[in-house]
């Protein structure tokens, strides 16, 4: 399990590399997307998984909370949060 979560860790790099960017005209504009990323959103269901197994804690669960806000607004700045988790 650890092994796994090491693993996972090691990969942000590569996660933050897939981020992309959306300009579509007065509806979205973003430099920094993920949320559409299949490799991505691999990696989080990956992660998710992991720290469920981890632990119950309260830092556990706002870490995993986190990873449910990625919606393609604000990506980077929620990328950054679970980054820092």
């Amino acid at each position: 399990m650890r092994e796994r979560f090491v693993k996972l860790v090691n990969e942000i790099e590569y996660i933050r590399s897939m981020a992309h960017e959306v300009y579509v005209r007065v509806f979205f504009e973003s430099d920094f997307v993920l949320y559409d990323v299949p490799e991505f959103l691999t990696w989080k269901q990956a992660v998710y998984l992991e720290l469920e197994k981890i632990n119950k804690d309260k830092f556990i669960k706002k870490t995993v909370s986190i990873l449910d806000k990625f919606d393609g607004y604000s990506d980077r700045r929620h990328f950054d949060e679970l980054v820092g988790a």
